[in-house]
């Protein structure tokens, strides 16, 4: 265990029923398309994913996979390297 509590490292394949609160996917931007899905599911309520490892000039192309409650919190630069925070959409109340 960690400070912050349990933590996992490997493939998203070998997660069958646990939900995390934070998931940081520091992977190359063809990888972090296909286990997109993967991450959203293994996400608890309200939890967040952190997706980094992608080129600045690629954060929009995986934007253009998020679907339905997936939204970009918020995101951040270091030279040519970008990380997106990915959460729940706002509800419009």
């Amino acid at each position: 265990a960690h400070a912050f509590g349990a933590a996992f490292t490997g493939s998203v394949d070998s997660i069958a029923d646990a939900a995390f609160d934070m998931i940081v996917a520091n992977i190359q931007l063809g990888v972090l398309l296909r286990i997109l899905p993967e991450l959203w599911r293994i996400r608890r309520p309200r939890g967040h994913l952190v997706l980094s490892g992608i080129l600045t000039e690629q954060t929009d192309a995986l934007r253009e996979e998020f679907t339905g409650e997936m939204f970009c919190l918020t995101s951040s630069e270091s030279g040519d390297w970008g990380a997106l925070l990915v959460g729940e959409r706002p509800s419009s109340r």
